[in-house]
C-alpha cells in the first residue's frame, strides 16, 4: 500500500481503475434497469455469458472497460477539478466520451452497424446507462482517495 500512496500515478491508476470498476457493478447496472424499466425491453442485469476470447463472464469484461475508464475520469477530475464539479466531468465523459468509444470504436471492432444503426427507439439508452456509470465514477473516485 505503501507504493501506490508514494507514486502519484500508481495512486491515479489504482484509484480510477478500483471507482471505474465499482461503478460498473453498482451505477451502470442500476443504468440498465433504469432502461429496462422505462422501455419495457428486459435487458440482461450482471450478465455472466461467456465474452471473448477468454471466455470471461461479460459483467466483468465491463467491470474491466470501466475500471479504464475510471482511470480516465479520475485523471480528467484532476486536471479540470478546480474549474468543474467532479460529478460533471465524470458525466460529461460517461455521455459523451464512453458512448461515443462504445457506437463507433466498439461496433466498428465487433462488425456491429454503428450506433446500433442510429434507431431512434434504442439511441437514447448508451447514453443513459454510461452517463450513470460516468457520474458513479465521478463520486467513487474522491471517496477512495480520502481512504488511500
Amino acid at each position: 500500500m505503501a507504493a501506490i500512496t508514494a507514486n502519484p500515478l500508481a495512486r491515479l491508476v489504482a484509484i480510477g481503475f478500483v471507482a471505474g470498476a465499482l461503478s460498473v457493478l453498482t451505477f451502470h447496472q442500476a443504468g440498465v434497469a433504469l432502461v429496462q424499466l422505462l422501455s419495457g425491453t428486459p435487458l440482461s442485469l450482471y450478465p455472466m455469458r461467456s465474452f471473448g476470447p477468454f471466455g470471461v463472464p461479460l459483467i466483468l469484461n465491463l467491470a474491466f472497460w470501466g475500471g479504464v475508464w475510471g482511470i480516465v475520469i479520475w485523471w480528467a477530475i484532476g486536471r479540470f477539478g478546480g474549474r468543474w464539479p467532479a460529478w460533471a466531468i465524470g458525466l460529461v465523459l460517461g455521455v459523451i466520451g464512453a458512448t461515443a468509444v462504445g457506437w463507433f470504436i466498439a461496433a466498428a471492432i465487433k462488425g456491429q452497424d454503428i450506433s446500433g444503426g442510429f434507431a431512434l427507439a434504442r439511441i437514447w439508452r448508451g447514453p443513459l446507462i454510461n452517463g450513470m456509470f460516468g457520474l458513479g465514477a465521478a463520486l467513487i473516485a474522491p471517496q477512495l482517495a480520502r481512504r488511500i
